[in-house]
């Protein structure tokens, strides 16, 4: 089993902020940060119970009911709440990632809350799809010992998780289907533990990146690229023009389709003499750019979906940066065949 080398997220990345402005918040305000101690901020205000993650990092928060029942008779001795929060996190070139748990016992409604424990915390991957893979539990994290559930204090342990050494064939790409479960006792006589299993959560792990030798793990994110007004008058005031136009890859102008990644050269290589052809001829200090780019799906040979595209002489050196960026955005994020993602103009 490989050694686990997880990176904390956002560091040396681009074009993938932590923040997505546009993503849905919590109606009420945030959730207490003491409930939920291991999720970063942003994760606070979001609704509770579902997994929400960026390309690299995901979290969930939750408050759940834990009941304990005398078998024989049915009588409830103990109900209390207890705040639940999944923080998992990896990194574009390793092939690991971190699962971040934490509980804590939050209220007691019902009983002696000096009663309950916990035991038996595991995260492990299961198949839940025919194209599941397992994982392995490196070292390095200390996870959650057996320990009672003091009132207001988190149990909160780490697991490093990794792929399996067929992550190192070129090409390969695994699903995981991450979950954690918890073993919930409460000292009273004739009332049995609870086996509680979390919501699972899935990520990505592939050998799969044109030009880029090591393995990475992402969720199920779709990154975006951004192009700034300031630096790219030209590249973004031909790339607005076209989403206008009806040409996809806009989040929030019609037909509000993502572009997908095309990694066949000799493909792009056909939408880029469709959308430019040699022998137009170029005037000084202009290069012709196409968008759809010509590495997606949408471009102007494949046409995915039938949507407008577009063409168009910009400065060369504009083109000529926009092509490095979009490079550095495919390797950066992961992007890697059919992957989606949305093109944005910023200011």
């Amino acid at each position: 089993m490989r050694s686990c080398r997880v990176a904390r997220v956002g560091e040396g990345r681009r074009h993938s902020p932590l923040h997505n402005p546009r993503q849905t918040r919590y109606a009420n305000a945030a959730l207490p940060a003491a409930h939920f101690p291991n999720v970063p901020a942003w994760c606070l205000d979001k609704y509770p119970g579902a997994w929400w993650y960026y390309r690299f990092e995901g979290c969930r928060i939750n408050y759940i009911t834990i009941t304990a029942r005398i078998v024989q008779t049915g009588v409830e001795v103990f109900r209390g709440t207890v705040a639940i929060s999944d923080y998992m996190f990896t990194n574009e070139a390793v092939p690991n990632w971190a699962f971040d748990w934490s509980l804590q016992l939050v209220s007691v409604q019902l009983g002696n809350p000096l009663g309950l424990s916990i035991s038996n915390a595991r995260v492990q991957c299961v198949g839940m799809g025919s194209n599941d893979w397992p994982c392995g539990v490196s070292s390095g994290g200390d996870g959650i010992p057996s320990q009672p559930l003091v009132p207001n204090v988190a149990a909160r342990g780490v697991w490093y998780m990794t792929s399996p050494d067929e992550l190192s064939t070129p090409g390969i790409i695994m699903n995981h289907f991450v979950q954690a479960r918890v073993q919930f006792n409460y000292a009273y006589p004739n009332t049995p533990p609870l086996d509680w299993p979390d919501i699972g959560q899935r990520i990505r792990c592939d050998n799969a990146l044109p030009g880029y030798a090591l393995s990475g793990c992402t969720f199920p994110y779709r990154p975006y690229l951004a192009y700034s007004q300031a630096t790219f008058p030209e590249l973004t005031a031909h790339i607005a023009s076209a989403q206008a136009a009806g040409a996809p890859g806009s989040d929030t102008l019609p037909p509000k389709v993502p572009l997908n990644r095309l990694t066949n050269t000799a493909l792009a290589d056909k939408n880029r003499n469709t959308a430019c052809p040699p022998a137009v001829p170029r005037p000084p200090g202009k290069s012709c750019d196409e968008y759809p780019f010509r590495s997606t799906w949408q471009g102007h040979y494949t046409r995915r979906g039938g949507y407008p595209v577009s063409a168009r002489m910009i400065d060369q050196d504009e083109n000529s940066l926009g092509g490095t960026d979009l490079g550095t955005f495919y390797r950066e994020n992961r992007v890697i065949e059919n992957d989606a993602f949305w093109v944005w103009i910023t200011p």
